[in-house]
């Protein structure tokens, strides 16, 4: 797998931590997140890095998109997830029961005729 852009980079400021997330695209198109906290990195006992957050873009809790929220709260990272993507899944649950319905409802009239 190969990562052909970094279309945004984040960064997240928690009470306790700052958490960099990297929006990757892989040569496919597909979309995959990188996530780590922002500190020193020792790579071997003369060497350390850090990681250069100046073109992050700053993010708030609420602003999240909803997957990367969804993983941070797998990981530990306790965030809420956006409520605009809580009413989405809420709007497909609607639209699932109401095609129920108008199965329901044509199937009625079939049995009807």
């Amino acid at each position: 797998m190969k990562i052909s852009e970094v279309p945004n980079l984040y960064l997240l400021d928690l009470e306790n931590m700052q958490i960099i997330i990297e929006e990757l695209k892989t040569e496919k198109g597909e979309k995959i997140y990188s996530i780590y906290q922002n500190r020193k990195y020792n790579i071997n006992e003369e060497k350390e890095w850090t990681p250069d957050v100046d073109k992050a873009k700053k993010i708030k809790e609420e602003e999240l998109p909803a997957e990367v929220a969804k993983y941070l709260n797998k990981l530990g990272i306790y965030v809420k997830v956006p409520k605009v993507v809580e009413k989405k899944e809420q709007q497909k649950v609607e639209t699932k029961e109401e095609k129920k319905q108008v199965e329901k409802k044509e199937e009625q009239k079939q049995q009807q005729q």
